[in-house]
């Protein structure tokens, strides 16, 4: 009894140390000794996809994150997962960095480097609705579905508790669910950030955008949270890709509909 007891607590201990060590290579002074910044990414095309014939990692995160990381004197490493979880495989180590938009939920796990780009948030809808600004959609009797779990959706519901919220919320699974429910009929417009719409309309030629928004959206980098080291150098960074124009002009080359501020 007394040896198992023992065995255990050393065996706790251990465990302990090892997480303690996997904590430690997380932090801004082993990246650097390292050489190498893994970025954490997820499959969300045109933003960040890999190519099926090449095999190429391709997209305006993708080339975003990758000059981030030449910036702060660092090779990058794209580390996949999902949109989901990027920042829990930040606090498990898995991965330093990741390109994200803003969320309140996502905050509480890891902390935001200052704005890449701003965005709005507003309404797709079919053109034959004859919708064209977002008070016209905010309407009772009006149907809006949102991505379940979304930065949107977080958005969307402190704004239904405080009562500007008049349309019908609809939750539904993912993006694509969103645009059958407008192709259907089955709701008057999906709604996302401007950036993401702009592209899915593209794509959708009888589909529009509405005038208006129900609030701003913002894309940053996150990093462990409480790491001071990685806000100064990440911050540092984004500035000079500010400064020369670089994430304006790659924005502007994948038609991305945002605004890039200076401080």
């Amino acid at each position: 009894m007394k040896f198992a007891l023992i065995k255990t607590v050393v065996t706790g201990l251990t465990l302990i140390a090892g997480a303690a060590s996997a904590n430690a290579q997380t932090s801004f002074d082993d990246v650097k000794a390292s050489g190498t910044l893994q970025i954490g990414w997820g499959e969300w095309k045109p933003f960040e996809y890999k190519d099926v014939i090449s095999g190429e990692l391709k997209g305006v995160m993708i080339d975003l994150a990758a000059e981030l990381a030449r910036r702060m004197g660092l090779k990058s490493e794209f580390v996949l997962d999902g949109w989901g979880t990027m920042p829990a495989g930040i606090a498990a180590g898995r991965f330093q960095v990741a390109l994200m938009g803003y969320s309140d939920g996502r905050a509480k796990v890891v902390d935001y480097s200052r704005p890449l780009y701003t965005s709005d948030f507003t309404g797709m809808v079919s053109k034959a609705s004859g919708l064209t600004s977002w008070d016209q959609l905010n309407q009772p009797g009006k149907k809006i579905a949102v991505t379940t779990g979304s930065s949107t959706d977080e958005l969307l519901t402190k704004l239904t508790e405080k009562g500007d919220i008049k349309a019908e919320v609809q939750r539904i699974r993912d993006v694509g669910a969103g645009v059958l429910a407008v192709q259907s009929g089955n709701v008057d417009a999906y709604v996302n950030q401007r950036d993401s719409l702009s592209l899915m309309v593209a794509a959708q030629p009888q589909m529009t955008l509405v005038d208006g928004s129900f609030g701003q959206a913002w894309f940053g980098v996150v990093y462990p949270k409480g790491d001071t080291a990685y806000e100064t150098a990440i911050n540092a960074a984004i500035e000079t890709m500010i400064a020369d124009n670089f994430i304006a002009d790659k924005i502007a080359e994948y038609d991305i509909k945002g605004s890039v501020q200076a401080k």
